[in-house]
């Protein structure tokens, strides 16, 4: 199973705060798909087969003698319904996913403490509920097919790593039989290094073979990190499971229903009449809104011509925003993001005469101090061009005079993005985006105060909040404050969990500065 492929999973996990080292690049904001820590509604973005990769990486079948139990255990899993469920384990928190599919029909459940998504697929519709904020959406899904295939291959995939390399892969230990719950099971185990993905580091994998159904019945991946071997991943499987009368159905008491299909468009016919155009060879920009909210962060969006399922080569991309105040921005790496494609090949969002909405948003560097005072503001675009056989970097700046704020945190769009599953439509999150932009912003220009200050501010809203007390070690570290930085970095170990490599990495080189030596950087 490739857990970096579960897109849709992957959307809850920001609510248990998983995310790789923030980034002042949305490329790489976005690239990272556990985006963001705090709390907040899901972005069901995307479901990319119901976690269909294989368990090569981990799942590892020992010997030949294991190889009859394996091919049992396949066949168990090729039953005509099946349950499965995934926990991950951040910290004090968990989140689930379970899957069912039966009779060519898919739902899965997304739960956390905070909140539950169910997504229905069936005939030609993919169905989003959301049961705490009492919407349901739904669009045209040309894959149902696929999706369906993908969710029963998602069982077989461990069992077939297994037997594809019990002949060859080293490492793999055969830990005998355990009794659980009164049932038989075999126990094999494996360490590897992944290098990538969400389970960076030392992994170990822990496979049950229940040798009475003669299945596999579970896989938990550990990580080692302080304490000792931790487990932060398990996937269970549930041959012939059974479900009540109208569970797969796309039934929602109460709840508002959404046509995504055509949302995005009927919102985007607000943004018809552009602020400012600049045309180019390949493509024209049209810059179609600027919003400022009274705390100084900047809300735009535009169109470069790209049409839906038709994006243009070379994107266009943004440059940080100037003002006539001499204001420092930064960007806050995917706080707003109005238009994506999901990786089942459709795509949602806003849309102005089919063309697919661009847009972010930047913060002032520092908070704001004092009131907000009118100001001119320059807005870079930029792409790259090829006329002929050269290519060129083109700029279209746009110049967007302000009067005054017009909202006072969130654009006033941000409810059509929360009906779409799509960043900006929540407050929570976007407050939290927006500190690790200034956070990045400051770690990255080595403000060393500054980012001390940011810290202090962010951890006042969520204490548990792992990169802002990892950036307030590095800072107290620079500053020389090297007893307030162990005694924050002491807190953060146990706590790590998949974020384990960065605190390890910050050990070291809070050690070598104890110690007196040369600075270590990660």
């Amino acid at each position: 199973m490739n857990l970096d492929d579960d897109h849709a999973f992957q959307a809850k996990l920001p609510a248990l705060r998983i995310a790789p080292m923030p980034s002042t690049t949305l490329e790489t904001r976005i690239a990272a798909l556990a985006t963001k820590h705090r709390p907040h509604r899901i972005l069901a973005l995307m479901v990319g087969g119901a976690a269909a990769g294989t368990f090569a990486a981990f799942v590892l079948v020992p010997h030949i003698a294991l190889a009859r139990v394996l091919e049992e255990a396949q066949k168990g899993l090729k039953a005509e319904r099946l349950h499965t469920r995934m926990t991950w384990f951040v910290g004090k928190e968990k989140a689930v996913k379970e899957t069912w599919y039966a009779s060519g029909k898919l739902r899965s459940d997304y739960l956390s403490s905070q909140e539950h998504l169910i997504e229905l697929v069936e005939k030609n519709r993919r169905w989003l509920y959301y049961p705490h904020l009492k919407i349901a959406t739904w669009q045209h899904n040309t894959n149902t097919i696929k999706w369906i295939a993908d969710a029963e291959r998602e069982a077989r995939d461990a069992t077939e790593a297994g037997m594809r390399l019990l002949r060859r892969e080293p490492g793999v230990v055969d830990e005998g039989e355990v009794v659980l719950e009164g049932r038989r099971f075999r126990r094999l185990t494996q360490t590897t290094i992944q290098k990538e993905g969400l389970l960076r580091g030392e992994v170990r994998s822990e496979s049950l073979v229940d040798l009475q159904e003669q299945r596999l019945a579970r896989v938990e991946l550990q990580m080692h990190g302080f304490g000792g071997w931790k487990t932060r991943v398990r996937l269970e499987y549930y041959a012939n499971s059974q479900t009540p009368e109208g569970f797969f159905e796309p039934t929602f008491p109460r709840a508002k229903i959404y046509n995504l299909d055509a949302f995005g468009a009927e919102i985007g016919r607000r943004f018809a009449r552009p602020l400012a155009v600049k045309k180019f060879a390949s493509r024209t920009i049209a810059l179609r809104d600027v919003q400022v909210n009274s705390e100084g962060d900047i809300f735009v969006l535009f169109t470069d011509g790209a049409r839906e399922n038709k994006p243009h080569k070379e994107e266009s991309t943004f440059d940080i925003p100037t003002d006539s105040l001499k204001t420092k921005y930064t960007g806050t790496a995917g706080a707003m993001e109005p238009y994506m494609e999901m990786s089942n090949g459709k795509e949602r969002g806003l849309t102005v005469n089919g063309d697919m909405m661009h847009g972010t948003c930047f913060t002032l560097a520092k908070p704001l101090v004092g009131k907000w005072r009118p100001r001119t503001l320059q807005i870079p675009i930029h792409f790259n061009e090829q006329v002929g056989k050269k290519y060129y970097t083109r700029i279209a700046n746009f110049t967007v005079p302000i009067a005054r704020p017009r909202t006072a945190l969130l654009p006033d769009y941000a409810e059509a993005l929360q009906i779409l599953s799509l960043a900006g439509g929540e407050k929570e999150r976007f407050e939290k985006d927006r500190d690790s932009g200034r956070q990045s912003w400051a770690w990255n220009d080595r403000r060393w105060a500054d980012l001390l200050e940011l810290t202090e501010r962010s951890l006042r809203r969520d204490p548990d909040e792992f990169y802002s007390r990892l950036y307030r070690v590095q800072a107290l570290r620079h500053l020389g404050r090297l007893t307030e930085a162990r005694q924050v970095l002491n807190t953060l170990l146990p706590e790590a969990g998949f974020n384990q490599k960065e605190a390890d990495d910050e050990n070291k080189a809070l050690s070598h500065a104890e110690q007196g030596k040369p600075d270590y950087e990660p």
